[in-house]
């Protein structure tokens, strides 16, 4: 693996370190361009930095020192591919929340410029209790949530 290819991998764990399990927001600024949309984290809704930092202390109201792993990245040219495992306890229980999720990157220089993101919330509510468990199991029923 080329220095360049260790380098955004390195930075977009970085990201994760830094934003979601230190709750540093500020790096939001130093990691995305102003000008990034960060598409695919809700239907029909590109979240900018401020929006992620909204979106960042949402999450984190609900979880305990979020910690992500890259599992599996690929780098060609500019853009970054990654594989995440998300690990943390819930806030209102203390038990213990494993997700997944992957982007889809473009760099430039040390920031992201552009962001096509793929997290699987639905496990993630499960497991927060805030959806019942088997959840898209009954949803392929045609069952309706209520």
């Amino acid at each position: 693996m080329s220095n360049s290819n260790c380098a955004k991998t390195q930075l977009l764990q970085h990201w994760y370190d830094e934003v979601w399990t230190k709750g540093r927001l500020e790096v939001v600024d130093e990691l995305f361009s102003a000008s990034t949309r960060a598409t695919g984290i809700m239907s029909d809704f590109a979240v900018d930095p401020n929006d992620f930092k909204q979106l960042v202390v949402a999450i984190r109201a609900l979880c305990n020192n979020p910690k992500a792993t890259i599992v599996r990245s690929h780098v060609e040219g500019d853009w970054l591919s990654a594989m995440i495992q998300v690990h943390t306890t819930a806030v209102s229980t203390a038990e213990e929340i494993n997700a997944t999720g992957m982007i889809f990157a473009r760099y430039e220089g040390d920031k992201i410029v552009e962001a096509y993101n793929n997290f699987d919330f639905l496990p993630f509510f499960e497991q927060l209790g805030q959806l019942p468990e088997g959840s898209l199991g009954l949803l392929l029923t045609g069952a309706r949530l209520s």
